[in-house]
């Protein structure tokens, strides 16, 4: 084998037993992340933590900006479910976002119920602003349940109420 084929074998496989291996596809002697949107349930399906995965769909979103709305529902899915507020946060600032589905409610449901002022605070606001820029109307029957849940529901969202004159019993 020529020095080259035999590095670009060795790395190859190096890649293969990695950690990332979920996440990876080789194509000829070249590494490659998700080959389509679908890989990303496969990878899934294969990882203990899904971290790699959850990068790998990432880069895939980045370079696919369109397939946001999909990653969102794919990583509601497989994931944390506030993990995916994120691409769904893209797809309404793109207005490809769908307000009623049932993944985008259940993605806030459990973002609104993470501690507030923590690490978390990115992704309290990106769901503060699918529910009161882009679904008011559609989620104005949650908001009262998810006040009533617990103290991070209302540190979350009482004051982001108030602001705008949005009233819930839970808050007073």
């Amino acid at each position: 084998m020529k020095k080259n084929t035999l590095l670009a074998v060795a790395t190859t496989a190096a890649v293969l037993l990695s950690p990332n291996a979920f996440a990876l596809k080789v194509l000829g002697e070249k590494v490659v992340r998700l080959e389509s949107l679908s890989d990303y349930t496969t990878c899934q399906a294969q990882s203990y933590s899904g971290a790699w995965c959850h990068e790998a769909l990432k880069d895939w979103v980045k370079a696919h900006p369109s397939d946001a709305f999909k990653a969102g529902k794919l990583t509601r899915a497989s994931m944390h479910h506030w993990v995916a507020v994120p691409f769904f946060a893209q797809a309404f600032d793109k207005k490809a976002g769908q307000c009623g589905d049932e993944d985008v409610t259940m993605a806030l449901t459990s973002a609104f119920a993470l501690p507030a002022d923590t690490e978390f605070t990115p992704v309290i606001n990106q769901a503060k602003t699918i529910v009161f820029t882009h679904c008011q109307k559609e989620t104005k029957d949650y908001l009262e349940s998810w006040v009533n849940s617990g103290s991070y529901e209302k540190a979350n969202l009482c004051p982001e109420m108030a602001k705008r004159g949005l009233t819930a019993a839970a808050c007073k």
